[in-house]
């Protein structure tokens, strides 16, 4: 929140930019914010668009169909939710255990950073995890851990179209769940306004106002760089993150257009956060 901020207020000479992990959609509608990112200056993207549920190896199911109205065993995520607000994109999660009768339990913790959801795992405090990147970063982080079956697909959670594939450990073979079970076009459009971090990650903005001519020297360097084999190829091996890069213009509009489809669906989507809250975190 503070780097945002920064960056909004910095002078627009393309001297301040940021790299943030999510595209601060979320973010944009706290009491802190300073910033619309419909304004911010999108130089490109480097990754995005993956979410993986993931299980431990000694739950009963293999994909997610698998769970559907089953009485047990809960499949239970971690959450540092204190209020419904807090739940961020894990709205979805509670809102497709909903919709398929799938059980679930949010286990409410202090702390649900990767580092603690890792500990968690290991421990059994929690059965499952739901991430954006950290199933590409197992064989790196925690190698034999796929390969063992120590950890399991449950749900590709992806953008609608994107698969998430092999990890180097193995496939991640159930299906997209937007793909193949989200079938109404008003279900698709929430589902999607439910979980506006996915739209994107590891994206490079600067302040709102910066002149065509700095803009378009930066979004060509990053572009550049990123259509160099050997540099986008150190890139993924470093970080484990696979990359998936969109360029600043066509960013710019994806940012605007996720930022006004959660405004379409906020009311909505705050409705099913308290009732997801209620319902299922404990």
């Amino acid at each position: 929140m503070a780097e945002r901020n920064f960056v909004w207020n910095a002078e627009p000479d393309g001297l301040t930019l940021a790299l943030e992990a999510t595209p601060g959609v979320l973010e944009q509608f706290t009491t802190q914010a300073q910033f619309d990112m419909r304004e911010a200056t999108m130089i490109g993207v480097t990754s995005g668009r993956e979410e993986a549920w993931f299980i431990r190896g000694t739950l009963s199911y293999n994909c997610i169909e698998d769970a559907f109205g089953a009485p047990f065993p809960d499949l239970t995520i971690a959450v540092d939710a204190r209020t419904p607000a807090d739940l961020g994109s894990n709205v979805a999660v509670g809102w497709l255990a909903d919709e398929l009768n799938i059980p679930l339990r949010m286990r409410r913790v202090p702390v649900a950073a990767t580092s603690e959801q890792y500990r968690m795992i290991e421990r059994g405090t929690v059965n499952s995890w739901v991430s954006r990147s950290v199933w590409n970063q197992l064989p790196i982080t925690r190698p034999g851990w796929v390969s063992s079956g120590f950890v399991r697909p449950f749900a590709d959670l992806s953008a609608p179209g994107v698969d998430i594939g092999n990890n180097g450990e193995g496939d991640f073979h159930c299906p997209n769940v937007h793909d193949t079970y989200v079938d109404n076009l008003d279900d698709q459009a929430l589902w999607l306004a439910m979980r506006p971090d996915l739209a994107m990650s590891y994206n490079l903005i600067g302040p709102p106002g910066m002149s065509a001519v700095v803009t378009e020297a930066l979004r060509g360097a990053l572009a550049s760089a990123m259509a160099d084999t050997r540099f986008a190829s150190n890139m993924e091996n470093f970080t484990g993150i696979r990359n998936r890069f969109t360029d600043g213009a066509t960013a710019q509009q994806d940012l605007t257009d996720t930022v006004n489809a959660y405004i379409r669906y906020k009311g909505q989507v705050d409705l099913i956060a308290r009732d997801v809250f209620n319902k299922y975190v404990r």
